[in-house]
């Protein structure tokens, strides 16, 4: 005598939550970065005699790659797709700032324009002792750009490291103008204090 053997989609919808709470995550930007980095060296190292100095490399940029679980049907898709919304979208730095490229990486390209767009909370750690200000800037400067456009967002933490460091260049003044404007989006809150600037001290 056979003996069904059950579905994904018999299961009850509690296990099939408690499932997507594991399978469905936003991407790990820290180590996305890191391999990008990497990839980025790797290719200049190999190609370097054979390009000019100051180009894009073939495609050594992120990858988006969508949890399989979100691809298999349309009930599937329509239940994950909440628990994902319902997550945190780390961003732990500015993507990767290859010298060889003279530019810094965007961040559209390790996270698309609609998932930006349709994600609900967002962690961002801004460290002004990064090596790159302009790198900084330029990340800030896209996500308020694509969010502009449209977004979900509900709130954004902020968090600010070495922040006393802002009044030594002139670049990070963009950066604390265009936080400024995702405030008028959106709720925002910070973590770090810095006592020369408003815009950072909550009451």
């Amino acid at each position: 005598m056979s003996t069904m053997v059950p579905t994904f989609s018999s299961l009850p919808l509690e296990i099939r939550i408690s499932i997507y709470v594991l399978a469905v995550d936003y991407p790990d930007l820290a180590i996305s970065f890191e391999k990008a980095s990497a990839k980025h060296s790797n290719a200049f190292k190999e190609y370097h005699h054979l390009r000019p100095k100051c180009t894009m490399s073939p495609d050594y940029s992120g990858s988006f790659i969508t949890p399989t679980i979100l691809l298999l049907n349309r009930q599937i898709t329509s239940e994950a797709l909440p628990i994902l919304r319902k997550k945190t979208l780390h961003i732990p730095s500015p993507p990767p700032f290859p010298r060889q490229l003279c530019k810094p990486l965007d961040i559209i390209q390790f996270v698309g324009e609609i998932t930006l767009q349709r994600v609900c909370k967002v962690t961002l750690t801004v460290d002004f002792k990064t090596q790159y200000a302009r790198g900084l800037n330029k990340m800030i400067e896209n996500l308020v750009d694509v969010w502009s456009q449209e977004n979900a967002l509900q709130l954004i933490h902020i968090r600010v490291i070495n922040g006393s460091m802002i009044s030594e260049r002139e670049e990070y003044r963009s950066v604390i103008a265009r936080l400024q404007w995702l405030e008028m989006m959106v709720s925002v809150t910070f973590e770090g204090v810095v006592p020369e600037y408003k815009l950072l001290k909550k009451e």
